[in-house]
């Protein structure tokens, strides 16, 4: 095993080269964007979500089958999205529905070759399976990476992520 400082370069390394090949701009845009808006006051931020609702919601319309039938019951239309209050009208979704119509909630704007399947934990008793899309994932680890550099770390820093399925014995969770 090499010793410590050469696994901290290694580590750093591959970490710096992983950004260089699988989504640096989006994670690099993405990480610069966090670093201003955590400064921005609330009616900056409330514009900004307002926005980012009704671009998601067109979005969801025009490329996810299982969002316009849910959208077109509701009686609800991109446009009607005018303020964050509207978010109200939106129908909702269950992990039933979603579960039991996997192919109307991809998002056909989106090749195969940039989604990948994930799925949840099953906390709630039934794992969720689900399309994400590559651009996601980084960005998920912009915003995940922004907490932890506000808090002191860098990416040469060793760390420990729990994420996946339960590993262990039910009976046995809170005794020691």
């Amino acid at each position: 095993m090499p010793p410590n400082s050469v696994r901290k370069s290694l580590n750093h390394i591959c970490y710096r080269i992983a950004l260089e090949n699988g989504g640096r701009r989006e994670y690099s845009k993405l990480k610069e964007f966090l670093s201003q808006a955590q400064w921005w006051d609330r009616e900056r931020i409330a514009a900004w979500q307002l926005g980012k609702l009704q671009e998601i919601v067109r979005r969801a319309y025009d490329n996810v089958p299982g969002y316009r039938d849910l959208y077109r019951e509701a009686g609800v239309k991109p446009e009607d999205i005018r303020s964050l209050e509207d978010a109200a009208l939106l129908p909702f979704t269950t992990k039933d529905l979603l579960r039991d119509n996997p192919k109307d909630f991809i998002a056909r704007d989106i090749p195969a070759w940039k989604r990948r399947r994930v799925t949840t934990g099953g906390s709630s008793g039934a794992p969720l399976g689900f399309h994400q899309s590559t651009v996601n994932a980084w960005m998920e680890r912009a915003f995940i990476h922004s907490s932890w550099y506000w808090a002191g770390w860098r990416p040469q820093d060793r760390r420990a992520v729990l994420r996946g399925a339960f590993a262990g014995n039910a009976e046995k969770i809170g005794r020691f």
